[in-house]
Order: structure tokens, then sequence, then C-alpha cells
């Protein structure tokens, strides 16, 4: 997996990213719909997602620690199967 830099996105995408876990932590949901609502209107609803990756990893960085990878993987086939 290739790493992300903060570089790759505009600052834009990387504050509404910011802004997104600021308002997941805080369980605010009227904030998180302010900003996914501003990156659609604004044509970077991929942007934004991207970036929260990124921000995710950067919080972290034990995301792509091989173990991690392999957790997230039985945890979304669980998931998977109970979606069925």
């Amino acid at each position: 997996m290739t790493t992300t830099s903060a570089d790759q996105f505009a600052a834009g995408d990387q504050a509404r990213a910011v802004a997104l876990v600021l308002h997941h932590c805080a369980r605010d949901a009227t904030g998180l719909q302010t900003i996914i609502g501003e990156a659609i209107e604004a044509g970077r609803a991929a942007d934004l997602l991207l970036a929260l990756l990124n921000v995710i990893e950067v919080i972290q960085p034990d995301l792509t620690d091989p173990r991690m990878i392999a957790a997230l993987r039985q945890l979304l086939a669980t998931l998977r199967r109970a979606a069925e």
C-alpha cells in the first residue's frame, strides 16, 4: 500500500476531513451533514473521502500494519455475512 501525504490533498478537503472527525467525536450529526453537504455542493465528495482516509491514517498510524489489515479484513467478512 502506498503511503499518502497530506500534500496530495487540497487544504479545503483536509479541513473538511478534520472537521468530520471532530464532529464525529462530538456526536454532532448536524455538523457531519453540513460538512458532507458542503463537499457535495463543491463537487468534492470523493476528494473529501480520500482526505478523510488520510487523516485517519495520520491519527492511527498502525492502520497500515499487516495485523491491523488482517483484523479489518476479518471484520469486513463478518459484516458482509451479517448484511446478507
